[in-house]
């Protein structure tokens, strides 16, 4: 039972089932839009998400001492210096040891990152070079003082050369600071470059893949809708018993194509079998026209038979009546012949007689 309802899909008609799905397909293209806005605004350089990863970097570099930075370092030496037994000076040497294989280990991964560039000099020479120098004094001269016991000689060191060496590291650290601040405000200036390109590709490709959608929906819509109202009407004719109409024009290979060629051949198949049912009908016509003449001539032989049959038997009847009476003429017909039997050889006999008595001598 068909549902009444006009609105159902599966009685829209099939223009109005493309319509739905290029709506569909639209509507799913602006949600994709909006949902990818949504997403990009949020993840972007200077967005909510990117600020709250910058702001936790940020806490961790002020908590932390850079391990690029040996300010941990100079803490340290300061602390040997100020030490006055040995165990001081050994745990002192060993953190400082360690603390310079962080420090190598982080200029070996800038070594690889950081790209040739003012700031990969500065980085990587101006503030690396003094301050392998440092190490190399805090780890050479002054542990060597320390350990014999010239505090005086340790302080001088201190003050001196490993002062200036640390004044030089710190001065090339603020400048990569710097070049590196300059750096990321570049970069997030490209990335806002590359963001509104993006939205304007994002922004134009939606609209031409929506044009692209709605023209491919029209183009699919007029390459359907009218080949099949034509069957359609072509159908309903045929089963009208319209079978006059002109052949369909077949546009493209497609299945609307061949479904158009089957049913020009379709209608001719039908108008050939109907044709030759026609003849057949006819010829039956015919053949039911002689038969009915041969019975009437039958039917007329019939009757002229009985007729015949009917003088035949009179005829019949006269002749027994004849044989009857011919009967009765037999039997006096031979009584009288032998009647006449019996005269002609009496006379025979008198004529023989008297012509022996004519031989006979007088």
């Amino acid at each position: 039972m068909k549902s009444s309802n006009p609105w159902r899909l599966s009685n829209l008609g099939l223009q109005a089932k493309l319509a739905v799905l290029v709506g569909l397909g639209a509507a799913g293209l602006a949600m994709f839009a909006l949902v990818a806005w949504a997403a990009v605004t949020t993840l972007q350089v200077g967005g909510p998400l990117y600020g709250r990863v910058v702001a936790m970097k940020d806490l961790v570099a002020d908590i932390l001492p850079p391990p690029a930075y040996i300010v941990e370092a100079d803490l340290v030496v300061h602390r040997m210096v100020l030490a006055s037994d040995a165990s001081a000076i050994d745990s002192g040497s060993r953190e400082l040891a360690r603390l310079r294989g962080e420090f190598e280990a982080r200029h070996a991964h800038w070594q690889a990152a950081l790209e040739g560039s003012e700031l990969r000099q500065a980085m990587l020479e101006q503030a690396r070079e003094p301050a392998q120098r440092y190490f190399a004094s805090a780890e050479g001269d002054l542990l060597t003082a320390l350990r014999r016991g010239e505090a005086e000689r340790a302080r001088d060191l201190l003050r001196g050369t490993l002062a200036q060496q640390f004044q030089a590291h710190r001065q090339a650290v603020e400048r990569t600071v710097a070049l590196a601040n300059q750096a990321t405000q570049q970069i997030e200036a490209d990335a806002v470059t590359v963001e509104r390109r993006a939205w304007t590709w994002l922004a134009g490709v939606g609209v031409l893949a929506g044009l692209l959608l709605v023209s491919l929906g029209w183009s699919v819509a007029r390459s359907l809708v009218p080949p099949l109202q034509q069957l359609v009407a072509r159908a309903e004719a045929i089963a009208d018993g319209d079978l006059t109409g002109t052949e369909l024009a077949v546009c493209g290979r497609d299945e609307i194509a061949k479904l158009v060629a089957a049913t020009n051949r379709m209608q001719v198949g039908i108008a050939n079998i109907v044709t030759e049912v026609k003849l057949g009908a006819q010829q039956i016509d015919l053949g039911a026209a002689g038969v009915s003449n041969a019975t009437m001539s039958l039917a007329s032989g019939a009757a002229e038979q009985s007729s015949h049959l009917r003088g035949v038997a009179q005829e019949i009847e006269s002749i027994a009546r004849a044989q009857s009476e011919s009967s009765s003429h037999s039997a006096a017909a031979r009584g009288l012949a032998e009647r006449t039997n019996d005269r002609t050889q009496r006379d025979h006999f008198h004529r023989q007689f008297d012509g022996f008595f004519q031989f006979l001598p007088q």
